[in-house]
């Protein structure tokens, strides 16, 4: 896993067709393919690559299946498109040997060109190795992988009360997928407007300390956390992660999207402040967000400004505002 590239692009359903499958297999797959498997698409568990049929297979069941995952995949690397219920994705492993041979940037262009082609909501890409633990909450695994737990955060599992696992809210590069969303921090991301109902466009853009903030075309965005994809166990890196998740609030709303019943306990402490019963300007859901005097997210007994904006029942934003407190 040391030294492999893992990336994402969440996709509306309607962007799954089998002349885009056809495509990414030509644009995202960079390696040659020895097994595929899709119980629903394939019909089998697992057999050998074979692209006609895999395609011939495709035309046949995509357009009358809801909900699939198909996968092609050879020793270290995969390539995995999965429709779901909500949302789609196109994800895949990379080895070190093909990022040698393509280069990181070939590949992040390529990545960054299909975001922007298939209308991609929001993308990453970062270190295979660094995801998978940002996100593993077994605590076996570090055991079993010869890896160190001190300063591991750990907590009592929900499910099974006399075990333990690993408390990954306590880390920087921990996922939440909400509604077949992605919503987390990593080195490089690629967001777009179907996004910024969640977190708007001028949140992300007003995030301080990232490495690079780039407006692309169809009013997406890219932003890079820190300079290379493998430093992600500097310090720097982690406080960097940590910083935008705070920036964004996006571990709030994640809350809030889980549970929309949910109230904060102590109003007065929220950053973040989601309502869908006080919108006055045509929005089924009303966004605050408090800042300090340096544009940082603080409680709202502290902020010096608060954004406010609401969306209506497609996400289009219809009205915000900047007031002083």
């Amino acid at each position: 896993m040391s030294d492999n590239i893992f990336f994402k692009i969440i996709i509306p359903n309607e962007s799954v067709t089998v002349s885009h499958y056809e495509e990414w297999l030509d644009s995202l797959v960079w390696f040659k393919p020895e097994k595929m498997w899709s119980s629903k698409i394939i019909g089998t568990e697992e057999m050998e690559y074979n692209k006609t049929i895999l395609l011939n297979k495709a035309k046949k069941r995509f357009n009358v299946i809801d909900f699939f995952n198909v996968s092609i995949e050879s020793e270290g690397n995969d390539f995995v498109v999965r429709k779901g219920r909500f949302h789609s994705f196109v994800q895949g492993h990379i080895n070190k040997s093909n990022i040698e041979k393509y280069t990181i940037l070939y590949i992040v262009q390529q990545i960054e060109n299909a975001f922007l082609k298939y209308n991609g909501i929001v993308s990453f890409v970062c270190s295979a190795e660094d995801q998978f633990w940002q996100n593993n909450r077994d605590i076996n695994q570090y055991e079993r992988l010869g890896k160190s737990i001190e300063n591991i955060a750990i907590k009592p599992d929900p499910i099974y009360k006399k075990e333990y696992i690993v408390d990954v809210e306590q880390l920087p590069g921990h996922s939440h997928y909400t509604n077949d969303l992605w919503f987390g921090s990593c080195w490089k991301m690629w967001f777009s407007k179907r996004y910024y109902q969640y977190i708007p466009k001028k949140i992300l853009l007003n995030c301080n300390g990232c490495y690079e903030k780039t407006e692309l075309p169809e009013d997406s965005l890219r932003i890079t956390l820190y300079s290379s994809i493998w430093d992600y166990e500097l310090a720097d890196s982690r406080n960097i992660q940590w910083s935008f998740r705070k920036q964004t609030g996006m571990d709030d709303i994640v809350q809030w999207l889980n549970d929309e019943d949910n109230m904060t306990q102590n109003p007065e402490n929220a950053s973040i402040e989601i309502f869908s019963d006080k919108c006055s300007h045509g929005g089924v859901r009303l966004v605050m967000y408090y800042f300090d005097e340096k544009r940082n997210i603080v409680s709202k007994n502290r902020a010096k400004v608060c954004y406010a904006y609401e969306v209506d029942d497609k996400g289009n934003i219809v009205w915000e505002n900047i007031s002083k407190m």
